[in-house]
């Protein structure tokens, strides 16, 4: 375009030289076909510009859906295991408060006859060798109090500790400060456990009551919080 132009402008200022009168149509003729260059170029720029930002705008596009697909997969997860973690800690806790409470109801074994004690042992979940020694023993309300409570101490320790897998396994899925919720639950539980279950091993006098304490003091305040936090992450 500009070779143009100088041929033209040659071609102008030659006759401008030779008769000086057409310096006008030279000032015409670079206006219009500058003006014509530069609305092409401007044209020209203007669709590529255009180009690259609809590429740019693709590419946005792509990615913002990606994120989007992903953190929907994140969230449904979440609302999956929210409710399963809840109700395995909800009774974990309520399984640990129940051992560990001071009122426990027992049968009375030592005033069954031979009749009833047989009903009854056909349905108690010891073992045979149990069994057959709580028949034989002089205190057989002793005896069964005794080896009914490591039953059901093995029950609820493993109530935690399914609560306590199913957490660590699915923790990523929980909000990080909702999940130290549910593990500031689980550290109270465990303690109450290891406390009592080294009181009844070692038969210790006085017993110690420290975790027993604080699960009851803190246990249903921080289970209450935690519900209500998980309640609103579930419903909001």
């Amino acid at each position: 375009m500009f070779e143009s132009l100088e041929k033209i402008a040659a071609a102008v200022g030659a006759v401008v030289l030779a008769g000086g009168t057409l310096t006008g149509l030279a000032l015409w003729l670079f206006k219009l076909f500058g003006e014509k260059w530069l609305s092409g170029k401007f044209a020209e720029r203007l669709e590529a510009f255009k180009a690259d930002q609809q590429k740019e705008i693709e590419h946005l596009r792509f990615e913002i859906n990606k994120l989007f697909d992903r953190a929907t997969k994140v969230h449904q997860r979440e609302f999956e295991v929210l409710p399963k973690a809840w109700g395995r800690l909800s009774k974990s806790y309520h399984a640990v408060k129940g051992l560990t409470s001071s009122l426990q109801s027992y049968p009375d074994v030592n005033r069954m006859n031979d009749q009833q004690i047989g009903e009854f042992l056909s349905t108690c979940p010891l073992l045979n060798w149990q069994k057959e020694e709580l028949r034989s023993a002089s205190d057989r309300n002793r005896y069964y109090q005794d080896a009914i409570f490591w039953h059901h101490l093995a029950i609820v320790k493993d109530l935690c500790r399914k609560s306590t897998v199913y957490l660590d396994k699915n923790g990523i899925f929980i909000q990080s400060t909702l999940a130290e919720k549910f593990h500031q639950i689980e550290e109270v539980l465990w303690a109450a456990l290891a406390e009592y279950e080294m009181n009844k091993q070692h038969d210790l006098k006085p017993r110690e009551q420290e975790a027993l304490k604080k699960l009851l003091k803190e246990g249903e305040p921080l289970m209450k919080d935690l519900q209500t936090e998980v309640q609103k992450r579930l419903w909001t």
